[in-house]
């Protein structure tokens, strides 16, 4: 039986804080916990139905907003005049390796903010 993506991400996102911390005091965790694999985590995302506190990634997140994956990336980016300009999203980890994620209620709520009504 498969865990719910949450449920793994919650794990993931929880292994991560404790490596960060036993790095920063200098003792090794070893493999207690091991990460799940990214293909596990895709099928996990296809089988479990969306939630408000479904975190997707960004070619997810591309496919929802139909904004280029390159789009959202730069919207991410360090530049002043890009900054904020897309849905919010959450980074996992520290520095360049960090993952970064979207909620699934953000992404929506950005995506109802920008919805022009012409009538």
């Amino acid at each position: 039986m498969q865990q719910p993506i949450l449920d793994v991400l919650v794990e993931t996102i929880a292994h991560r804080i404790a490596e960060t911390l036993s790095r920063k005091a200098g003792v090794s965790l070893g493999q207690q916990h091991p990460e799940p694999q990214p293909q596990a985590m895709q099928t996990l995302a296809v089988s479990t139905p969306p939630s408000d506190a479904e975190l997707v990634d960004v070619e997810q997140a591309s496919i929802i907003t139909s904004i280029p994956k390159r789009t959202l990336d730069n919207w991410r980016g360090k530049h002043a005049q890009r900054r904020g300009k897309g849905p919010a999203f959450v980074k996992l980890g520290e520095g360049r390796n960090a993952l970064v994620r979207y909620r699934r209620k953000d992404l929506d709520d950005w995506i109802r903010a920008h919805l022009v009504n012409r009538g």
